[in-house]
């Protein structure tokens, strides 16, 4: 999964997400399972934030509860997960809802 750095929008969707202490800015990626739902993922210093088209989006979307120690191992966390095919894919890497 490619990811980029925030940008402004970014910051206005999700102004709780936290840079590194390095100053590295926090990571975003956006996709299309093959079913054709649309999710954004998010990752930062205190972990990530997976966003789908729920009820569960009204809650704070689903959380994965693992501290990147830098921008780098959020990035290689993301290739590594490659182009999911489902939501339950995310989901078995541990993200649970908000």
């Amino acid at each position: 999964m490619k990811t980029k750095e925030f940008d402004q929008p970014s910051w206005w969707a999700y102004a709780g997400a936290e840079s590194w202490p390095n100053g590295d800015l926090p990571l975003i990626a956006t996709g299309t399972f093959p079913n054709g739902e649309e999710f954004e993922l998010v990752l930062d210093c205190t972990g990530g934030c997976l966003m789908l088209d729920d009820a569960q989006a009204e809650c704070g979307g689903y959380v994965l509860n693992l501290p990147f120690p830098t921008q780098a191992a959020a990035r290689a966390f993301a290739e590594g997960i490659g182009e999911p095919g489902h939501k339950l894919d995310l989901f078995l890497l541990g993200f649970k809802p908000a």
